[in-house]
């Protein structure tokens, strides 16, 4: 996608401050307001391949809402 990633948010609490092939997890996706103050960010990958229909377009509209493409 020719994209660089620069941190993960994710529901499960237990990865929060861990780290995924060296890219921190900084907290769930209803924090990305808080984090794109910190950095830049343009565009957001949802992959959530577990998760139910309803909390993936929860996540989408709320990635969309701060004005990211999401892929």
């Amino acid at each position: 996608l020719g994209l660089r990633p620069v941190f993960f948010l994710d529901d499960d609490w237990s990865k929060h401050g861990r780290h995924v092939h060296g890219i921190q997890v900084l907290g769930s996706p209803e924090e990305i307001a808080r984090w794109r103050k910190d950095y830049e960010v343009e565009a957001a990958v949802l992959a959530m391949p577990s998760a139910p229909v309803k909390r993936v377009q929860e996540i989408y509209k709320l990635l969309a809402s701060e004005g990211l493409k999401v892929e």
